[in-house]
């Protein structure tokens, strides 16, 4: 299931944090070199990008996962993607 519509070149995939779930949406947008940005208006410490989707959303996952054990060091967390 793609995302990318004419209209609307961004995919929206929300993270959940279980025990709390939590949403955090992520936007890959396509890069004028080729390839995605990744950036989310839920983490605004997130920017990173990857070469095709695949790639984006493997980078989008880690960032996520760093950002949040930063954010905070206490807690664990289980990301999931959906891609609805």
């Amino acid at each position: 299931m793609s995302l990318i519509t004419p209209t609307s070149p961004n995919i929206i995939i929300p993270f959940h944090v279980t025990k709390s779930i939590t949403t955090y949406r992520i936007i890959l947008t396509p890069a004028e070199e080729g390839g995605y940005v990744v950036t989310s208006p839920d983490l605004d410490a997130l920017i990173t990008q990857g070469e095709n989707e695949n790639d984006a959303m493997k980078n989008a996952y880690e960032a996520t996962e760093l950002l949040l054990e930063d954010e905070y060091p206490n807690k664990e967390f289980n990301l999931v993607i959906d891609e609805r």
